[in-house]
């Protein structure tokens, strides 16, 4: 693929609305609060979830939704066995399949 052909197919890509940030906000604000504050996981798995939390939450600036979905994916991966945040994580799945970004 040439580098115009990749220029044309990021230009094609699908939008993200700003209302699907607003709607997703307040569980990544939740998670990343219970993250902080639990003194029962390392540093290192703090950091990680919450660059990624930080990382969906701007990824919506971007309006792109393959990024979107890559952050989303890597939240996953990174907290799929955290109990304290699946319920959240349910709810944002909820949104983000509701807009057909996953």
């Amino acid at each position: 693929m040439t580098y115009k052909e990749k220029v044309i197919e990021a230009e094609e890509e699908k939008k993200v609305d700003n209302v699907i940030k607003d709607e997703v906000a307040p569980y990544i604000s939740k998670m990343t609060h219970i993250v902080e504050g639990d003194s029962l996981i390392s540093d290192a798995k703090k950091d990680e979830i919450i660059s990624l939390l930080d990382g969906l939450y701007y990824s919506f600036d971007t309006q792109r939704a393959r990024l979107v979905r890559a952050m989303w994916i890597g939240l996953l991966s990174v907290a799929d066995k955290y109990k304290p945040l699946q319920s959240y994580i349910k709810e944002v799945r909820k949104i983000l399949d509701n807009y057909a970004l996953i």
